[in-house]
């Protein structure tokens, strides 16, 4: 039989008609508590009476609560709050796949809808969620046509693509897709995928969508004999409203045949901070030079390397980072010169 334990309880106003929705999530808003508006906003706590709109609402925010389970979930469940539409949400739902969200852990189960749990609730924390990182699986393509990727596809990090004989214009997945298909995710959630380009003949792959949701930042074609990179970054999770954001992070020969490389310098250079664009001093860098540069430690600000490139004039990499790195961003780099 589920129990309560109340360490934490306060009362607010419930700003609408919560006389159904008793040991049910609810949100904290600047005029009061209501039931959650999706799956991705933090909860406050548990719901302890059934208020009109107007009337006080008890909330329980930590301790052991009973908590109105959407299906049979078991003890040692992490749980989040469900949402079906604005007058059925709040009841509490399996956050294995989600625990960016996860309010509260399962003490006691529920053996079917509608039924009590015990739950430990924990505090309310901000979502957290850090680039995905995912088991590699390389996806090969070979259709004489142009492909649709799947959201799967690109999460796995690497596509190798053959065109078959002519130049195809691929398509994303839809942001919908991408965004369903990232475990926790949230506004900010991002990763990156790579699509190589396999011809045999000079034939190019270029990465287009059919999505509105979906924006292309920067050259999305990948030539023979080169692969080039993509940062895909969520800018909306909400259900019906997502979006993405797929930047081009550059290109680089994979075939030898096409171009001969030597490294001529290497080092770990350490941010100073203070704008988005920061140069990284190589003593010889040509002007010609590829560099590679990639992130160690995103630092406080928990920056993205969007781009690097040899400055104009030689000496240095110019990187840019989706904002300020501050002062302790730290980046590796390699920089590769054409061999005669």
């Amino acid at each position: 039989m589920a129990k309560e334990l109340p360490v934490l309880r306060e009362s607010y106003k419930a700003i609408e008609d919560l006389s159904n929705d008793q040991y049910r999530f609810v949100v904290l808003t600047s005029t009061g508590v209501r039931r959650p508006n999706s799956e991705t906003e933090i909860c406050l706590g548990i719901l302890q009476n059934a208020p009109a709109e107007g009337e006080a609402a008890v909330v329980m925010e930590l301790g052991v609560s009973k908590l109105e389970m959407n299906d049979a979930i078991g003890v040692g469940s992490w749980v989040k709050a469900e949402y079906v539409d604005a007058a059925d949400a709040g009841k509490g739902k399996d956050a294995s796949a989600a625990l960016a969200y996860a309010r509260a852990f399962v003490l006691e189960a529920a053996d079917a809808e509608d039924d009590l749990a015990t739950v430990l609730l924990c505090g309310p924390v901000p979502a957290i969620t850090a680039v995905p990182w995912q088991q590699a699986t390389v996806t090969t393509k070979n259709t004489a046509d142009a492909v649709t990727y799947t959201a799967e596809e690109l999460l796995g990090g690497l596509i190798l693509r053959d065109p078959s004989g002519a130049n195809r214009s691929d398509v994303t997945p839809t942001a919908e897709s991408i965004v369903a298909a990232i475990q926790g995710v949230v506004a900010s959630s991002c990763f990156e995928f790579e699509i190589r380009n396999t011809a045999d003949g000079d034939e190019t792959v270029t990465l287009t969508t059919t999505d509105a949701k979906v924006t292309l930042s920067g050259d999305m074609t990948v030539k023979r004999y080169n692969s080039r990179r993509f940062l895909a970054v969520v800018t909306n999770a909400g259900s019906g409203t997502e979006a993405v954001t797929i930047y081009s992070l550059g290109v680089l020969p994979n075939k030898a045949t096409e171009a001969l490389y030597g490294v001529v310098a290497a080092g770990s250079h350490t941010t100073t901070g203070g704008a988005a664009t920061e140069d990284i001093e190589v003593t010889g860098m040509l002007q010609t030079d590829v560099p590679i540069v990639t992130v160690q430690d995103n630092g406080t600000n928990n920056v993205t390397l969007l781009e690097s490139k040899a400055k104009a004039g030689g000496g240095n990499i110019t990187c840019t980072f989706s904002g300020n790195p501050g002062a302790d961003t730290i980046i590796n780099y390699i920089v590769l010169r054409a061999l005669a």
